[in-house]
């Protein structure tokens, strides 16, 4: 009988089998590596003032996410965020209140194992919805993201701010430069530009505006502002006011990128500059033909000369010879003097008598100048004891006067004590 033999063909086909089967297994547990390699996680913490799936904002108007993350198998790496699939410029990136020098973003111990981050994200400039991404990849590649909806709207405009660091009505000589101190502060739009007019137009003649010093003109008028200027500034602007006489109106705008703008209107009085030059008065107890002022040209005469417009009012007989001069003024031949005093009467804080530089100045001077209080034994009007540097307004008939006391000289013997005086007209 003729036997079968198992062993000899069944063998091969258990071989073949194995073999089968240590391939199947070598390409199975490859896969089954791979697939026990955990990714890492990424979600977004539910706070309040952090967005969670969606949120509409104004344009360029920052939103806060918070983002948690875990590593899984592998380490962290890196975490990118994206708009619409594209990177985001990390200058629109903050990271737990410190702006982004990269991104993607290199994560470094312990921040590989997971972390919690605070990122402030600037949105997208239209009008618009777009997906921001937050995805974080580990050192085998594996990654995991989440993402929210931001929705854009035109938010309403928030004008710049302006303020002038002066009076918005004063005096200048035709000609002149004159500073114009501002502190601007923007809205929510960057300052593009700062304009000067002159009435109802714009300042053609660029070498009369100047802006942050005396050296840097306008580059046009409207002159683009730096970056550094953008966001605000404290500076002046320096204008050359015109040389005609009469009052003359400015306005100093600026504008931003919603077209929105502050201004400050100046009004500067231009006029005749003032001549300046120097008197003697002398102590009308002296020789004859003394103790009286012409004004107009500074020659000394007598307390009643028929040119004079001020006089001493001479010496107390009641003194002692070495002591008896009055030291006070009067006006004569139908002359006004009054007192010209910074902050009184009208006359503005920092009025001073070097300040003074046109005619009209001389007559605001006047019209705002303290009366004297004082009469002599003729009941006339008279000063109190002068001192050096008092200043007097004088008016006779349609003439003005400025005069400052600069020296006061008390002569021992004799009547020839006088002042020496700055006059101005």
């Amino acid at each position: 009988m003729k036997t079968f033999n198992y062993t000899k063909r069944i063998l091969p086909i258990f071989i073949m089998i194995a073999v089968m089967f240590a391939s199947c297994a070598e390409d199975l547990g490859g896969f089954l590596e791979e697939d026990n390699n955990v990714a890492p996680s990424a979600g977004l913490l539910a706070e309040g003032g952090f967005v969670l799936g969606s949120e509409t904002v104004e344009t360029e108007e920052a939103f806060k996410v918070k983002l948690s993350t875990s590593s899984g198998t592998a380490n962290l790496k890196s975490v990118a965020i994206k708009e619409d699939g594209v990177i985001v410029d990390f200058s629109r990136l903050t990271i737990n209140g410190v702006g982004a020098s990269a991104n993607p973003i290199l994560l470094f111990i312990p921040d590989t194992e997971g972390f919690i981050w605070e990122i402030e994200v600037v949105a997208h400039s239209d009008v618009s919805t777009k997906s921001y991404l937050f995805e974080v990849t580990d050192e085998l590649d594996l990654t995991n993201d989440v993402f929210v909806d931001i929705t854009t709207t035109e938010g309403v405009p928030v004008p710049p701010s302006l303020e002038y660091l002066g009076n918005t009505s004063f005096s200048a000589t035709p000609g002149s430069i004159i500073s114009i101190p501002l502190n601007v502060v923007a809205g929510n739009k960057p300052l593009s530009h700062i304009a000067v007019s002159e009435g109802a137009d714009f300042i053609e003649d660029l070498s009369r505006l100047y802006f942050g010093d005396m050296d840097t003109n306008f580059s046009a008028n409207p002159h683009p502002l730096i970056e550094a200027d953008q966001n605000g500034f404290e500076k002046n602007v320096y204008l050359r006011v015109s040389d005609n006489p009469g009052s003359q109106s400015y306005r100093v705008f600026v504008v931003d990128g919603n077209s929105d703008g502050a201004f400050v209107d100046i009004v500067v009085n231009t006029g005749t500059p003032t001549t300046l030059f120097e008197g003697i008065l002398f102590n009308a107890g002296g020789v004859a033909g003394t103790g009286g002022l012409d004004l107009d040209d500074g020659i000394s005469l007598g307390s009643r000369d028929a040119a004079s417009e001020i006089k001493d009012e001479g010496i107390d007989l009641d003194l002692p010879a070495t002591q008896n001069w009055k030291k006070q003024l009067s006006g004569v031949n139908g002359s006004e003097v009054r007192y010209a005093l910074a902050g009184e009467g009208g006359a503005p804080e920092g009025f001073t008598f070097d300040g003074v530089t046109i005619k009209e100045e001389i007559i605001a001077a006047y019209d705002n100048g303290v009366a004297f209080d004082l009469r002599n034994d003729d009941n006339e009007m008279v000063s109190y004891e002068l001192s050096i540097g008092d200043v007097f307004s004088v008016k006779n008939g349609e003439n003005y006067y400025l005069v400052m006391v600069r020296e006061i000289n008390v002569v021992s013997s004799g009547n020839a004590d006088h002042y020496v005086m700055d006059i101005k007209k």
